[in-house]
């Protein structure tokens, strides 16, 4: 199953149709829209732009009956989460519509996303390959724990396949990498062993939150009557063993047997 997002990392909001909202209405696929802030290759969007972008994004998920979110790109710049705390305060648009994602860059950042948990709202943490960089959501996802936030607000992302930049301590990009969707296992496999979280918790981050975000609930993330067939077996040191997606074996005794249109 796949869902996608309207819009781009920059601004103007780059659509299909030719707005934001008839993208979220008229395509079942798309949930919301994606922008990127508080970063320097962002495009500086004001907060009234902000708030029409979150205000679209809202109401196209009123029209079609999906989540609406806003799901939005985190740098590392000093304005962080401020321009969306004054869209909550001054606007009526609700809170989970926004969802800041890459929210584990660093504590100045996470803080202010554990305030926004705390506020009724959820974060994203990214995911990271330890043979790319040195940094792990499992760390960011105990210490949100560990201040307060509520496991229930946080999910883990692989931002699978995205573009992850190296950039030097000048600033300067020195290499482009990707992200893989393995690194979710890594990172489930951390909360547990490396930070000592109960396995139905770490699962949580994973499964039923981000299904619960996206609009999902009852069909996603969670073995219950009505819900999508999708189940994981994994061993005693959570290597995958068996996987079924909506019904189909994927994986079966550690083999994939369910492939893609161009896989042998």
């Amino acid at each position: 199953t796949c869902y996608m997002l309207t819009g781009s990392y920059q601004y103007p909001t780059q659509t299909i149709t030719g707005s934001v909202i008839k993208d979220i209405a008229l395509f079942d696929e798309i949930i919301g829209a994606k922008v990127a802030i508080s970063d320097h290759r962002a495009s500086n969007l004001s907060c009234e732009e902000l708030i029409r972008l979150a205000s679209d994004t809202r109401m196209g998920g009123l029209i079609s009956g999906k989540a609406g979110l806003l799901c939005m790109h985190m740098g590392t710049g000093k304005n962080m989460l401020n321009d969306v705390f004054y869209a909550i305060d001054n606007t009526e648009i609700p809170i989970k519509t926004f969802l800041p994602t890459h929210m584990g860059r660093n504590i100045p950042l996470v803080s202010q996303g554990i305030k926004l948990t705390e506020m009724g709202g959820n974060i994203d943490i990214t995911a990271s390959d330890p043979a790319i960089s040195g940094k792990s959501a499992s760390d960011m996802v105990a210490y949100c724990l560990k201040n307060g936030a509520p496991e229930t607000s946080i999910t883990i992302s692989s931002d699978g396949c995205g573009s992850q930049p190296r950039f030097d301590e000048k600033g300067e990009c020195i290499g482009l990498d990707y992200t893989s969707p393995k690194v979710l296992l890594i990172e489930l496999k951390n909360c547990v062993f490396k930070e000592g979280l109960p396995l139905e918790t770490a699962l949580l981050f994973l499964t039923k939150n981000p299904a619960a975000v996206i609009g999902k609930k009852g069909i996603k993330g969670e073995i219950s009557v009505g819900a999508d067939a999708d189940l994981m077996v994994l061993s005693e040191d959570l290597d995958i063993v068996n996987v079924m997606a909506k019904g189909r074996v994927a994986v079966l005794n550690g083999s994939a047997i369910l492939k893609g249109r161009f896989e042998k």
